[in-house]
């Protein structure tokens, strides 16, 4: 049982650098901020989510040995993120009806501010929590198909977004799954921890 314990968090952490406490709290953290951003989308209190995904990704970045790896990361995701969101709702995969992007509650076609800001804590994760996918493409994207829409998913439940379509679920996963692999590539070429 030990050797299983050693070999997952010797493949999880960087040698000297990431230990399974930072894993633990990387993992953790994302999960909250994920459920209150979701949650405060659904309710209109995008400030919130804004806020509380600054204070993960800030975390992130003034624990990170490479401060500018670290933002070079976010932003690629972030950049990323809203070209995919923007993309998922012209071709009506999802819908989000948020009212300080588009006045009046018209559906956008455009990421909300809130999404692109999840795409960055995203971020924060692939050089710590999910260090395990690194070099595993293949893998990450069958995570990305499953776990994707999975995620969204949860979002519609929450109310944060609609899945209006019926190969919204699809779609969004052949996103991801194309995605993650890109995502790990320029974590592993920004490794803030490396």
């Amino acid at each position: 049982m030990n050797d299983i314990v050693h070999m997952t968090v010797s493949r999880t952490a960087a040698p000297g650098t990431l230990g399974v406490k930072r894993v633990i709290a990387n993992f953790l953290l994302f999960q909250i901020a994920w459920i209150v951003c979701v949650v405060s989308a659904a309710r209109h209190v995008q400030w919130l989510s804004l806020f509380v995904i600054a204070i993960a990704i800030g975390a992130y970045v003034v624990s990170s040995q490479h401060k500018l790896k670290a933002v070079s990361l976010i932003l690629f995701c972030m950049m990323m993120g809203v070209a995919i969101e923007s993309l998922l709702a012209t071709i009506r995969a999802t819908q989000f009806n948020d009212h300080l992007n588009a006045g009046g509650g018209d559906v956008m076609v455009f990421a909300p501010v809130w999404m692109a800001a999840l795409w960055g804590l995203f971020a924060t994760t692939f050089n710590v929590s999910l260090r395990w996918l690194n070099g595993r493409y293949v893998l990450s994207s069958l995570l990305g198909a499953i776990a994707g829409p999975l995620s969204y998913l949860s979002g519609s439940k929450m109310g944060a977004l609609i899945l209006p379509a019926d190969y919204s679920l699809l779609a969004i996963g052949l996103c991801w799954a194309v995605m993650m692999p890109v995502l790990l590539s320029a974590a592993k070429h920004w490794d803030a921890f490396a």
